[in-house]
């Protein structure tokens, strides 16, 4: 009995062919090229951009502001803006306020110095991160 190979499979069988010998001549093994599991050397507890986190933080505990009765009497609604950094155990460790409302800014930090975040990570190692909270303030 004879078997035929269509055209379409022996190019395909051809190139998986060349694409082997051609791995084997340049590397020397069939082997799979390692990726590097920590390519910028980041140890824990080291601070990232948040872009850099191969596993971003995740809000577990989101607390919302009391809004102050004076600014409630003076009809002060608005946006405040606050930058947390995110700690390897989840907690805020910092803050920076991006933008105020000076009756406001004491209401959301304290909030956010109350949140709790899954703690962001990089190839595995737990590190530190500054997110962006916005708490707006509505009459």
């Amino acid at each position: 009995m004879r078997y035929y190979i269509s055209k379409n499979v022996f190019s395909f069988l051809l190139l998986i062919l060349i694409l082997l010998i051609t791995t084997v001549l340049c590397t020397g093994t069939t082997e799979s090229p390692t990726i590097n599991e920590n390519p910028l050397n980041v140890h824990e507890g080291d601070t990232l951009e948040f872009y850099l986190c191969t596993v971003k933080p995740a809000v577990l505990v989101k607390v919302s502001p009391i809004y102050p009765d004076s600014a409630k009497a003076a009809g002060i609604e608005g946006l405040v803006v606050i930058a947390g950094l995110i700690g390897i155990d989840g907690s805020v460790e910092g803050y920076k306020i991006i933008k105020s409302i000076p009756a406001l800014d004491q209401a959301a930090i304290v909030a956010l110095l109350q949140f709790k975040f899954k703690p962001a990570e990089y190839y595995g190692i737990l590190v530190k991160v500054w997110i962006t909270v916005p708490f707006a303030f509505r009459l």
